[in-house]
């Protein structure tokens, strides 16, 4: 499934200058068409279905490059939604017809259908229903993140982290709407639409589009190759095995039975259970590593005890812990939860 895409398209000079008169004022027009500027960009949520535009000189030539920030559910179904858009094909061709005819509305410029534009970005998604949308938010900031990805957000509500070609965002969709939304007129429809819904969202720039289209063996990374159920559920699902993992979260009691009963030597035992502690008191999965090998004392422990070893000491834990069905990232006591099902369980 799909929430918003990027698309480019190289256009003639006289093409430009019609988007550029029908859509932007005359002044910021005329400086990007004598060089003064790079590049004009508007949002343009009047048309519904559409985001942004932005046109860009192509140096040396008398080229422009047009880029078109869509939401391909809203654009198909004529309606302020926060529903993902299904790559179905009666979907898709009612997609097609409703970008001709929105185009239609918004310029004089003849642009190409759909089909002839190359994305530049897109965000495949899935909604995942469940009363604890906001709880698995803030879980979702506690788990470990791919190498080099860093933290964007730091709010609540979302887990919002990336790198240069990815950006993964698992978010309280209803949250969401509430910051954003809460004064528009039609506001009481998403909110009733975004009730119980976690987003699981990963925004693919273009360096992973490209890379996308390698694995999957595309042809191009044209619109309607790019807008495929499958892609979208294997890239989202990938990411949240890898960080969310496949086992349910538990609480603190819970752990402590399974790793009690888990048959291993009880020295075994409590080095498992220290090391929850250390990742309870650190709250996340980063930092808990970062502290467990430069040695950290575990709090309201009276012999002052210290746990530490190596990183992959800390990873041989994390298997550990799913081998025996739960997550490392325990349940906050205060949450007064036995435990919560994997997100992908969910699905």
């Amino acid at each position: 499934m799909v929430h918003t895409m990027q698309v480019v398209r190289r256009v003639f000079r006289t093409t430009a200058e019609m988007l550029l008169y029908d859509l932007f004022d005359d002044e910021p027009a005329n400086r990007l068409l004598n060089g003064d500027i790079k590049f004009i960009e508007r949002d343009i949520f009047d048309y519904i279905g559409f985001n942004n535009i932005t046109l860009k000189s192509v140096p040396g030539s008398q080229y422009y490059m047009v880029s078109l920030v869509i939401n391909p559910a809203v654009l198909s179904s004529g309606q302020r939604t926060i529903r993902l858009f299904d790559c179905v094909p009666v979907s898709l061709q009612r997609l097609q017809r409703a970008f001709i005819d929105t185009v239609a509305d918004m310029t004089e410029a003849h642009l190409p259908s759909l089909d002839r534009w190359s994305v530049h970005r897109i965000d495949y998604a899935v909604d995942i229903i469940t009363e604890h949308a906001y709880l698995y938010s803030k879980l979702a900031k506690r788990v470990q993140y791919p190498w080099r990805y860093y933290e964007k957000y730091k709010g609540v509500g979302s887990a919002y982290f990336g790198c240069t070609s990815v950006t993964l965002n698992f978010y309280d969709k209803q949250d969401q709407v509430r910051k954003k939304y809460s004064e528009l007129s039609y506001f009481a429809h998403l909110d009733a639409e975004a009730q119980d819904v976690f987003r699981a969202e990963v925004q693919c720039e273009l360096n992973k589009v490209k890379s996308i289209k390698h694995r999957f063996g595309l042809a191009d990374t044209r619109a309607l190759t790019m807008l495929r159920s499958d892609i979208a559920t294997q890239v989202v699902l990938g990411y949240l095995r890898s960080t969310l993992g496949e086992e349910e979260f538990v609480s603190m009691a819970v752990a402590e039975r399974r790793v009690r009963a888990s048959g291993c030597q009880v020295a075994k035992q409590q080095r498992v259970l220290d090391f929850l502690q250390l990742i309870t008191q650190c709250r996340r999965l980063d930092s808990a590593k970062e502290q467990y090998v430069l040695g950290t004392p575990i709090k309201n422990d009276k012999s002052g005890k210290v746990v530490q070893g190596s990183s992959s000491k800390f990873d041989a834990y994390i298997k550990d812990c799913a081998d025996l069905g739960f997550n490392p990232v325990i349940l906050p006591r205060d949450w007064r939860l036995p435990n919560l099902p994997n997100l992908i369980d969910l699905l």
